[in-house]
């Protein structure tokens, strides 16, 4: 989920987007990005999740696996799971907006269990688009709700639409549609898995590539490869991502929050998410809990 005015068409270079989500099978995120934000300038990138975006204030470009999508504002894009892609906006704006909203790929799979053989098609008719648009607004707007019946709701919301999808929109998977189809990615994607599994545990460069019998050089340059970033700094993302996750749903103070996620002090954790955030993480989690 990443927006930008520019296709890095050029970019050779693949995130991995680790999405996170708290106890419900989705992720809502309300985007709002000013015209000088870094993140309008999109590395291309890939996660799990089914990811749906629905742009407010400016058309956008959706390139998605060597594909070229236009989405017209308040239409929809259909980015699929583990698909490369990235995004641009074609107006300019002051601001752009936009509701993104991700589905958790075991949730998927549970719904469909054949999933991972089939992807949903971007060539969506107006009718079934429009369709599509008011349930996954309404479904955002249930997401900010806090009412018993909320997970009944919003899984209520993610049935149909996923049944949707299925009916209209489903394509089977060609061979090499997905990720898993490069041998040598494949084998990269392992390293990842590892470290989202045991990231709250003391790693180092030295532990990770012992773990896979590769030499500590060898490790580095694979990041470098893939990703263009250290395994440290890889690690230290995934950590921050868990460590927001607790300051915004659990109580935990900011000292447990930082042992829990791995960081071996306060004082690391602290300046690592003051480098990403430009604010400590007390001051985040009064804001977002406002």
């Amino acid at each position: 989920m990443l927006n930008g005015k520019e296709l890095l068409d050029n970019n050779t270079h693949i995130i991995y987007e680790k999405i996170t989500t708290d106890e419900l099978p989705l992720k809502v995120i309300e985007v709002t990005l000013a015209k000088d934000d870094p993140n309008l300038i999109p590395p291309k990138h890939w996660h799990r999740s089914l990811e749906f975006i629905i742009p407010l204030t400016a058309s956008i470009e959706l390139w998605s696996n060597g594909e070229t999508y236009s989405i017209a504002r308040n239409g929809l894009a259909i980015i699929n799971s583990q698909a490369i892609h990235t995004t641009k906006i074609i107006e300019s704006e002051d601001c752009f907006k936009s509701i993104v909203i991700q589905i958790k790929y075991d949730f998927l799979k549970k719904c469909y269990p054949a999933f991972d053989n089939i992807y949903f098609s971007n060539h969506i008719v107006p009718e079934i688009e429009q369709k599509l648009v008011v349930l996954l607004t309404n479904l955002s707007l249930e997401y900010q709700q806090t009412t018993e019946f909320k997970l009944l709701t919003i899984n209520g919301y993610l049935y149909l639409i996923i049944s949707i999808l299925l009916k209209y929109q489903k394509k089977i998977r060609k061979v090499g549609y997905f990720l898993q189809s490069d041998q040598k990615l494949q084998e990269f994607m392992k390293i990842l898995f590892y470290l989202d599994k045991h990231y709250s545990q003391a790693l180092d460069v030295s532990s990770i590539a012992n773990q896979f019998n590769f030499s500590y050089g060898y490790l580095a340059r694979l990041f470098k490869k893939h990703l263009n970033i250290t395994v440290k700094q890889y690690l230290t993302a995934q950590r921050l991502e868990h460590c927001t996750n607790d300051l915004i749903h659990t109580n935990l103070t900011i000292t447990e929050i930082a042992m829990k996620n791995g960081f071996s002090s306060t004082k690391s954790f602290n300046r690592e998410f003051k480098l990403k955030y430009h604010e400590t993480p007390q001051v985040y989690r009064n804001k977002v809990r406002k």
